[in-house]
């Protein structure tokens, strides 16, 4: 399957396909400060974190070479 930037959402299930594939997703944890800190061990495991204020400068310093997919909440 092929995310394109404008998909807005993937399931879990074809999140899980994409992370087992040979070009898994990086995947960014984009959850407000208060959301991150009242559940740190909330993210997916291998995830990135990123508080939202910063992701603009974070994708500028980024190859653009792997799909990224957001998480937040």
């Amino acid at each position: 399957m092929a995310i394109r930037p404008s998909q807005a959402l993937i399931a879990g299930l074809d999140l899980l396909a994409r992370q087992r594939s040979g070009q898994p997703p990086l995947i960014l944890d984009v959850r407000s400060r208060s959301s991150y800190e009242k559940d740190p061990a909330g993210g997916i495991p291998g995830s990135v974190r990123v508080p939202p204020d910063e992701v603009e400068n974070w994708a500028a310093k980024r190859a653009r070479d792997q799909a990224i997919v957001a998480y937040c909440t």
